[in-house]
Formats: C-alpha cells, sequence, structure tokens
C-alpha cells in the first residue's frame, strides 16, 4: 500500500474517531435546559393546559436525541405554577424521547425520525352530566382553553395540523389509560383501565400507508389481550383520517365481561339493573375500504359469557351465543350513510338467524331487512326464558320475515313473515297429559300478527285456535276456540295443582336468573297483582266445543263469548246440551284487586231429574222429570279452597212432570237439602 494511502486511511480514521469523541461529550458543554422554560411555555400556549418538566437531556449518539425528562400534563383548571398533584394529572409520562435526524439538524431543521414515550399515564373523566376531562381539547362547544397561555393559531384554510409533521415513527411503551365515569352509575364512578399499552405508528407520512401496531391489556385478566395491526392511508395533503384507505386487523380475547357490567347495568331513575353479565367474551374484526366508509367483517363468541336481563332472558355459560357480520357502507343519495348487512348471522342455541339488507343512518337507523333462521329445535329454550320454567318444550320452528321501519321512536317496526312451528309438544305440571303434535302459523301483517291456526291434542281433546292482533299498539286481541272433543277434568286437575292449595306443587317463579346459576324464586311473602298478566290488555272471543266431558258429566255443543277490558273477564251467551235439556248461563270475574272476585248466574231447562242426580247426588231412580233452575252465585279468593269458602247464593227449582220411585224419598230429599245448604 502506498505510504500516501495509509496516511489518507489513517488521517479518515482519525477524524471519525475525532467526530465520535465530539459527539459524545458535546452534550456536556451543551446546557439544553437552558430552554427547559421555553419548552414548556410552547407546550401550555399549544394545549392550554398547565405543564411540568423535570429536566432536558441531549445525547448524540447513536443519534441525536432530545429527553423531556418527568412530564405531567394538568387537567383543565389544575394550579398555574408548582407542582401538579397527583389527582389532578391528565398525563404523566417517565420520559418522551425525539430522536433527531443529523443532516437536516446541522441546517437548523428539526425533523424527528423517532418519537418514543416511555410509560405514559393517561387519565380522562366524565362528570355525571356527561362532559369529558379532555372536551378543551377536543373543541366541544362552549369549551376554552383554561391554560395560562393564548389559544393555538388555527392552521391556513386547507391544510392539516399534520402536515407539518415530520416523524417517521411514534412509540409508546408499557403505557396506561385510566377512564373514571360518574356518568353511567348515578352516585358511583365507574373506572376503566387499559394497561400494558404498547403501540407503534411506522413509516408516518402523507403520501403513503402508516403502518399501525399495538398490543394491550383490557378487560381482561390474559396479559395483552388486544391486538391492533395493520396499515392506514395514506391520508393525503389534508391528513383526512376518515378517508383515508384502512387494512386493519383487531382482535380482543378473554373479555371479562364482569368488568363490563357497569356499562351495561343501571341507568339514572332504574330501581335495578335489567341487565347482569358474567364470564367472558371474544371479539375478532378486520377493517377495508375506510374508516368513514369501511367494510367490516366481525365476529363475537359470548357461548363463555353468563347474560341475563330483567325476567325475560337468561343464558348460562356454554349455551351457544355468536355473532358473525360483514358489511358494505356507503351513501344514499342525500349522503346519508348507508350500511349494508351481507350478511349478519346470530346463533342462540338452536336458533340460527341470519339477516341482509341495509341499514341507513346509523346514528338514527332505519332499516330494510330479510330475516331467515334455520329450523331450530324447541328443546332447551325453557332454562333461556325464565317465563317458560319447568315447561318441557319440544318441536321445530321457522322464521321468515321483513323488517323495515325507524328502530327509534314511538311507532314500531314494520314486520311482516311468517313464523311456523311444527311437532310442538308440551310438557307442564299443570297439564297432567302432556300437549302433542301441536302446529301452528303466526302471520306478521306489518302492525300486527295473527294464528292461522294453532292445533294442539291433549289426551282425548283437540283444541284449535285462531287469534289475531290488528295493531300492536291497541293491545287488542280477537280469537276464537274450537275443538270437536274436549275433555276438561284434566285441565281443572292441572290448574288445581298450581293453585296453591295445601300439597299442591307450587310453579317455578319467573324470575331472572343470575349468570351461573339457575333461575331465581320469588323472595318468600310476596305476590304479584292477580291481573298484572292481563293489565291493559283487550280481547273478544268465542269457544265452540261440539262435545265433551266435565266431572264424567257429559254435554254438547257448547258455545260462549269471552271479553276482557281492564283485567275483568265477561263471559256471556254461555249455552250448551246437558242430560236432554240446556244450560244457558253468564259471568264476570274482576281481577283489578289484590283478591280477585267472580260473580256467576246459571240456568237450566227441562233437564232429565233422574240423570242429574244420579250422577251428582246419592238420589238415583228416586225423582224423574224434567227439571229447572235458575242459580246466582258469588265468591272470592285466591285459590280454590278460599273461594268455596266464600261462596253465596240463592236459587229455584221446579220440576215439571214429576214422579218419586221410592218411599225413603224424604230422607233423601233432606240429604239433598243438606247438601245444597252446604254449597252455599
Amino acid at each position: 500500500m502506498p505510504r500516501w494511502l495509509r496516511w489518507t486511511l489513517a488521517s479518515f480514521v482519525a477524524v471519525v474517531v475525532l467526530l465520535v469523541v465530539v459527539l459524545a461529550l458535546l452534550p456536556t458543554f451543551i446546557d439544553v435546559n437552558r430552554y427547559r422554560d421555553r419548552v414548556v411555555a410552547e407546550v401550555e400556549r399549544a394545549l392550554g393546559r398547565q405543564i411540568t418538566l423535570d429536566r432536558l437531556s441531549l445525547s448524540f449518539l447513536p443519534t441525536p436525541t432530545l429527553g423531556l425528562e418527568g412530564l405531567v400534563v394538568g387537567v383543565a383548571g389544575a394550579p398555574a405554577e408548582g407542582p401538579i398533584p397527583p389527582g389532578e394529572r391528565f398525563v404523566a409520562l417517565d420520559r418522551l424521547e425525539l430522536k433527531l435526524r443529523l443532516l437536516p439538524l446541522l441546517s437548523r431543521r428539526i425533523d424527528v425520525s423517532r418519537l418514543v414515550l416511555e410509560r405514559p399515564e393517561i387519565v380522562v373523566e366524565r362528570d355525571a352530566k356527561g362532559v369529558l376531562s379532555i372536551a378543551d381539547l377536543l373543541g366541544a362547544p362552549g369549551q376554552a382553553p383554561a391554560g395560562p397561555g393564548p389559544a393555538p393559531s388555527p392552521p391556513p384554510d386547507g391544510a392539516s395540523p399534520l402536515a407539518a409533521l415530520l416523524v417517521q415513527r411514534i412509540e409508546i411503551r408499557q403505557g396506561a389509560l385510566t377512564f373514571r365515569d360518574r356518568a353511567v352509575v348515578p352516585g358511583k364512578e365507574v373506572t376503566t383501565s387499559v394497561a400494558d399499552l404498547d403501540a407503534a405508528l411506522r413509516d408516518l407520512s402523507l403520501d403513503r400507508p402508516v403502518g399501525v401496531s399495538l398490543r394491550a391489556t383490557f378487560l381482561s385478566r390474559t396479559p395483552q389481550n388486544v391486538s391492533l395491526s395493520g396499515t392506514l392511508g395514506p391520508l393525503g395533503p389534508n391528513a383526512d383520517v376518515m378517508a383515508a384507505p384502512a387494512d386493519l386487523q383487531a382482535s380482543l380475547v378473554d373479555l371479562d365481561l364482569d368488568q363490563v357490567a357497569a356499562y351495561a347495568g343501571v341507568r339514572s331513575g332504574a330501581a335495578a339493573p335489567p341487565l347482569t353479565l358474567g364470564g367472558t367474551g371474544s371479539i375478532k374484526a378486520a377493517v377495508t375500504g375506510t374508516l368513514g366508509a369501511p367494510t367490516l367483517d366481525l365476529s363475537v363468541d359470548l357461548t363463555p359469557a353468563g347474560i341475563a336481563y330483567d325476567t325475560v332472558f337468561a343464558k348460562q355459560p356454554g349455551v351457544p351465543l355468536t355473532l358473525s357480520v360483514k358489511t358494505a357502507s356507503a351513501q344514499a343519495g342525500s349522503g346519508t350513510p348507508v350500511i349494508q348487512l351481507n350478511p349478519l348471522v346470530l346463533t342462540l342455541h338452536t336458533l340460527v338467524l341470519t339477516a341482509t339488507g341495509t341499514v341507513t343512518n346509523p346514528t338514527s337507523p332505519a332499516v330494510d331487512l330479510q330475516i331467515t333462521s334455520n329450523e331450530a329445535r324447541l328443546a332447551g329454550w325453557d332454562a333461556l326464558v325464565p317465563a317458560l320454567a319447568g315447561v318441557g318444550l319440544g318441536g321445530r320452528a321457522v322464521l321468515d320475515a321483513a323488517v323495515r321501519g325507524q328502530t327509534s321512536g314511538a311507532t314500531p317496526l314494520d314486520v311482516t313473515g311468517t313464523l311456523r312451528v311444527t311437532d310442538l309438544g308440551v310438557k307442564h305440571q299443570a297439564l297432567p297429559e302432556p300437549i302433542t303434535d301441536g302446529e301452528a302459523t303466526v302471520k306478521f301483517t306489518g302492525k300486527g300478527a295473527s294464528i292461522e291456526p294453532l292445533r294442539v291434542t291433549i289426551g282425548q281433546s283437540v283444541l284449535t285456535l285462531r287469534a289475531e292482533v290488528p295493531d300492536y299498539s291497541r293491545r287488542y286481541v280477537r280469537f276464537s276456540l274450537e275443538s270437536p272433543r274436549l275433555d276438561l277434568d284434566p285441565l281443572v286437575a292441572g290448574a288445581a295443582a298450581t293453585s296453591g292449595e295445601p300439597g299442591a306443587a307450587a310453579s317455578p317463579a319467573a324470575s331472572p336468573a343470575a349468570p351461573g346459576r339457575g333461575p331465581a324464586r320469588a323472595p318468600a311473602g310476596t305476590r304479584a297483582g292477580s291481573g298484572d298478566a292481563v293489565a291493559g290488555l283487550s280481547a273478544d272471543g268465542t269457544v265452540r266445543v261440539q262435545q265433551g266431558t266435565l266431572k264424567g258429566v257429559e254435554f254438547t255443543d257448547l258455545r260462549g263469548d269471552l271479553k276482557l277490558r281492564d283485567r275483568v273477564f265477561t263471559l256471556e251467551n254461555l249455552t250448551f246440551g246437558l242430560y236432554g235439556g240446556t244450560y244457558t248461563g253468564s259471568g264476570v270475574a274482576d281481577l283489578r284487586g289484590r283478591v280477585p272476585s267472580v260473580r256467576f248466574a246459571s240456568r237450566l231447562t227441562n233437564v232429565r231429574a233422574n240423570d242429574i242426580l244420579s250422577a251428582n247426588t246419592s238420589l238415583k231412580g228416586v225423582v224423574f222429570g224434567l227439571l229447572s233452575a235458575n242459580l246466582d252465585i258469588k265468591g272470592a279468593g285466591t285459590d280454590a279452597a278460599t273461594f268455596l269458602e266464600s261462596l253465596t247464593g240463592e236459587g229455584k227449582f221446579a220440576l215439571t212432570d214429576g214422579r218419586l220411585a221410592t218411599i225413603d224419598v224424604l230422607d233423601r230429599l233432606k240429604a239433598l237439602v243438606t247438601l245444597a245448604r252446604e254449597g252455599q
């Protein structure tokens, strides 16, 4: 190697070494902390908040780095001077590090290659009126900067504040976010936290996609159960985030629903939480398109969760509950956002619902959906619906319906379509014989619905029910019940078994179930009003039975009209054939009070005396002829025993073409009179 080359290389190495030494020692000769007050003033002016800063640091190796140590930003209204108390801190971080490019720095231009936030802690609060502690930073109406300096000047028209940002990468390491909410539960503070937050924005630029990655722990005992990755952008010259292309994937696993319960629980004025949650759930999502009009592929799995809503619904952990939805976004001719479902699939227990169609203006949704279902098995639904507790269900159901209208407001949705039930079977302690071979078609007609018809078999009885609700808002029902043969004895026996009489089995209470447990029973000593179930409901119906039996007595051609108004049942025009004659009657059952009351008027006309007395008394083969009678009774009670004890009434009897067949008739008549008195 020539001597001159060796000297050249040695000189170059010496210069490099000298430069490294200078860069390493230079920070010791530069007191960057003399700029601390200026930095503090500039940040306070920009944020309108008080900040404190322990110290600035500067290093040149391996890259020029400016560090802000112990940076704290106060909440609105924090002290203008001195330390910011822990309870009044909006942001506190150990270190804010700006890594600078060397060549632009030599030209007195700051070009940040990387911004790193070490262990930032952010606290956001919402007061009881719903006002956020960062409302001034978000530009909320009526919120002015509360800091010591003037508000920053707005950017020029058409320009974005991000347009001058020269940062290639932003990182957050071991961050934490705390949200304290006093608006969700009256009189209480609900705290929600994000911990172990590691996030990065890569290749920050307005003209190419920005890489996004995030991991954090949120509402879970599983570390960093939240993940987000993908790209966003290019943002364009105006940095319009909502219009930027997106390709993002997110997942949230092992979400602890106990920690979400407060946000699904009571609201102002509510006496008790209508919704209780337990267990865990998971969410996965992919977003493409733009954030303003995204294409979404979302799946939610709440199968491990326990969920109960008031007295209506109670799902135990392990019962399938999943939701998957694929959406596309567009705009209507007026510019209103439209979401296209392609499709939405909800799975609950044995039911799979599929919905396709559109949701217009998500902030005040109007829907136009087609909803279909699988042939869902009805077995096991008594465990999900507390009102069906103790009812054994069988059979299958299929739904095919269109749903249109505004989801908010007083006007109900317009629903058209059918619900078909086949092979229906019902077992219950009130039914000594189960319901079998049931089938029904429910037609939804827009603002109302009809059953066309419901046919069931109970032992030897066959019943056909037709019903119509012309308008849901009126709460009015028209119905007809027909049967070629009706055996009332099993039905009466079942009603007695659930009436509360001594020794009778109590029916299960339809009260809500806590997640993970079976349906709860109503507290001892409580009793709902007897007419609560039909309060506000009106009905008109007819009953027609060709022949039937009650207590072994045969009757034929039974007809009657039933009305319900304001918890008062009225039975009119009741007639049927009995022992060659006729029976007519009418009555009123009033359920408006705590103790139901009943009034009933009966009339027998030309009934064969020997037949009716032989069937109901010991006077068999004694009295012959045609018997007519009038009987008016009234009573009140909450069970059969109390009602029978309260019965009072009066009656008249007449015998036509009568004759006595035995000489001991006086003793028999005496027994009959005694029996009649005991029944009054």
